[in-house]
């Protein structure tokens, strides 16, 4: 059996398209370890025509088109490919499907509300659509979006990426101390910040709120990606009435750079989500041993979670991250990474669910 994994590039090298195509990779490795006799390819959605074949990270490259004669399974992830070589699949007998391991609903109201003239919605042209359930009734809500079956399947991850990145890079994406207890906290925010719906607002009022109980206890307080704030109106009104701000505290960052960034930037990272998205940087943060303080239910356990919008709560976790004991860090970056085991490529109950997942999509 021949199994194309579909996604859009964004990079010329393995670790550049692996680290931005994060659910597409992690996807090819959990089938890796789930189909021993499936033959894995990469397939290019956004390639030219003309663009030819290759190789990347010990994976053959094949085009659409080809992919279309070849394989007896394609999973795009995140983004279909051409509709004629998605006819030209199924009209041979090949299974389509399209894997959206996050909510792509509030990516589409974002679409409508913010950028008009982008076609709401999806094309109905798929054998089955998979998803990870972040939030209630997904799969009811692609059910009828799409009209096909719609299969939950577990959020996957690993620290593959991590470690390429160190070993390309000689750097080591860690956590490089443990903070003194009742020290100055560096804080990031980590919101995407994709929309002007998710600007990171309640991590900044959460950090503000730190900082006026207790004096003294925040350094800086850093945006990782600040880009879509600069200018904004709304957002500018916010900052300019915190202390944080007036005080010189804040400083918004275009997009950088997370492996670089943390372990000269961070003490505690500080985030929130609107749909309960599972970010793989999330994870990667947590791995290299740094404080999260976050409201993701899938993590509930791990990090700081304070549940929905509760900004008390965000700020108690804060107090925590300021008063941990500096001789437990080890400690707790062990049990920190032994909580990530579920979400591994490895973990036998993934590998299961990816294989069965495979095996409904083509008849087996």
């Amino acid at each position: 059996m021949q199994v194309g994994v579909a996604f859009a590039w964004g990079g010329a090298d393995g670790l550049t398209v692996a680290r931005a195509n994060r659910a597409a990779w992690h996807l090819l490795e959990v089938l890796g370890h789930g189909i021993a006799d499936a033959r894995l390819v990469l397939v290019d959605t956004h390639a030219d025509a003309d663009a030819g074949a290759g190789q990347i990270a010990g994976f053959d490259v094949v085009l659409p088109a080809m992919a279309a004669r070849m394989c007896d399974l394609v999973i795009a992830v995140e983004t279909d490919m051409p509709l004629a070589a998605i006819a030209a699949l199924r009209a041979r007998g090949g299974r389509y499907v399209l894997f959206l391991p996050e909510n792509p609903y509030a990516r589409w109201v974002d679409e409508a509300l913010f950028a008009p003239a982008t076609p709401f919605g999806p094309v109905q042209c798929h054998d089955a659509v998979w998803t990870c359930d972040t939030f209630g009734d997904q799969a009811r809500l692609l059910h009828t979006l799409y009209r096909c079956p719609v299969a939950l399947v577990p959020p996957v991850w690993s620290a593959s990426v991590i470690g390429w990145h160190d070993r390309v890079h000689g750097t080591a994406f860690a956590l490089p101390y443990a903070p003194r207890a009742g020290g100055m906290l560096r804080c990031v925010i980590d919101a995407p910040n994709t929309s002007p719906r998710a600007m990171g607002v309640l991590p900044l009022l959460a950090i503000e709120r730190f900082h006026r109980e207790r004096r003294g206890a925040v350094a800086r307080v850093e945006f990782r990606h600040g880009r879509a704030l600069v200018g904004h109106v709304a957002f500018e009104h916010l900052a300019g009435g915190l202390d944080v701000h007036r005080q010189g505290l804040l400083t918004i960052w275009a997009d950088q750079d997370l492996y670089a960034f943390l372990p000269v930037k961070a003490d505690v990272v500080v985030t929130h989500s609107l749909d309960g998205t599972l970010r793989h940087e999330l994870l990667d943060t947590l791995f290299g041993g740094y404080p999260l303080v976050h409201n993701l239910p899938a993590l509930y356990d791990s990090g700081h979670f304070y549940p929905d919008c509760d900004l008390d709560q965000a700020v108690r976790g804060l107090c925590t991250v300021l008063r941990a004991n500096p001789a437990q860090f080890a400690a707790r970056l062990a049990d920190q990474r032994a909580r990530l085991a579920r979400f591994d490529v490895a973990n036998r109950a993934n590998v299961d669910a990816y294989r069965r997942a495979v095996h409904l999509a083509v008849g087996a």
